[in-house]
């Protein structure tokens, strides 16, 4: 309830603003200590109904964009998390030291909140179905299952073997999360957290945005052919509200997939 009520706050304040704006005088001269000492005091109240918006409704940015910084990299949460709080440190600057202008604390809401209302709404709910990117690859291999991800678990071999890597930090296993950096895009974090592990079986990447906002899941799944061989399948969805706005940015990973099956084929048969 209290994060449904921050959504609106917004509309709120402009609904009590224009309330407050009506203010009967005969003359300006006569109205200007009211419209001086009234502005003081929507600011304020900008400020104490945009805040809770601010800190509450939109921490979830702020702690994803914190996580970014180790990594010294920015994603979207970052954007959102710098524009919203500019316009509202910026806004408390002024206010506190009692400077003219403008102050931006319903901007510094109605961006968190238009985000908000995207992810949760009905809209959202729709775009998430019809809005998909995919990318996948398959490849038979002369290697046993255990063979294989004994080499899809070991994080710091990548470059090894997957032309396409730079490294991968952390620990490939259940419940932790690995920050993948590629040459495909040089300098770069792609965080993910191991989601699913099945030995031998079946593993899945999930990174993203918070709120579904935009999500990439990447799933390695190995199927026994008997003989010795087996099916390894690599397959990646992007998909979420903002897929419209981020997908142009994702390079077509085709060819780096089939490379990357490639080369854990050549890997595995040669220590089978």
């Amino acid at each position: 309830m209290a994060r449904d009520f921050g959504l609106i706050q917004p509309w709120l304040i402009g609904a009590s603003a224009a309330m407050m704006a009506q203010m009967p005088g005969a003359s300006m001269a006569e109205l200007m200590p009211h419209i001086a000492a009234r502005d003081n005091l929507l600011n304020w109240l900008f400020l104490a109904m945009a805040t809770p918006v601010q800190f509450f409704s939109g921490r979830d940015f702020y702690v994803h964009a914190w996580k970014t910084l180790p990594a010294r990299t920015a994603n979207m949460d970052t954007l959102i998390a710098l524009c919203a709080s500019v316009a509202y440190f910026y806004s408390l600057w002024l206010l506190l030291n009692g400077g003219a202008g403008h102050v931006y604390f319903e901007t510094a809401a109605l961006i968190i909140t238009l985000i908000l209302v995207v992810a949760e709404g009905d809209v959202a709910n729709c775009c998430e179905g019809a809005r998909m990117k995919v990318f996948s690859a398959t490849k038979m291999i002369d290697a046993t299952p255990e063979t294989i991800w004994a080499i899809l678990t070991n994080a710091a071999a990548y470059p090894e073997w997957d032309p396409n890597a730079d490294r991968i930090e952390g620990q490939i296993a259940p419940g932790e999360t690995v920050t993948a950096y590629t040459k495909l895009s040089p300098g770069r974090a792609f965080p993910a957290k191991v989601s699913k592990f099945v030995p031998g079986r079946k593993m899945t990447w999930s990174g993203g945005m918070p709120l579904g906002l935009f999500k990439g899941v990447r799933t390695f799944t190995l199927t026994p052919q008997g003989e010795g061989t087996t099916l390894f399948t690599l397959r990646e969805e992007f998909s979420g509200p903002l897929l419209g706005l981020i997908g142009g940015s994702i390079p077509d990973m085709t060819q780096p997939f089939e490379q990357l099956a490639l080369g854990l084929k050549r890997r595995a048969e040669q220590g089978a």
